[in-house]
């Protein structure tokens, strides 16, 4: 990932944020799985459907953490960032 070789991390919530988003795809995964009958084929409908039901809570759980981190400032936890400054061109309505 570029963002991981460049060391471009501000603090630890955006590693939490994207960790989380990329975690709430696999419940995601496994339900297509379970659908295309590749795995789970020995359980009853009924378990299929309670794995199916945790897999949802598991995504929605995961895909808020996400959702929460990545507003986040990174302040929070330090980040201070760079501080860059304006050179605006001198106003050419107003005389000095």
């Amino acid at each position: 990932m570029p963002i991981t070789v460049a060391g471009e991390w501000r603090t630890l919530i955006e590693v939490v944020a994207v960790l989380s988003y990329l975690i709430s795809g696999l419940p995601l995964i496994w339900i297509a799985l379970q659908e295309l009958g590749l795995v789970n084929k020995h359980l009853e409908q009924e378990a299929q459907l309670k794995v199916h039901a945790i897999c949802v809570a598991l995504f929605l759980v995961f895909g808020h953490v996400a959702m929460i981190a990545g507003m986040r400032d990174p302040g929070l936890l330090g980040y201070a960032g760079t501080v860059q400054h304006e050179h605006k061109a001198p106003d050419s309505t107003h005389p000095h």
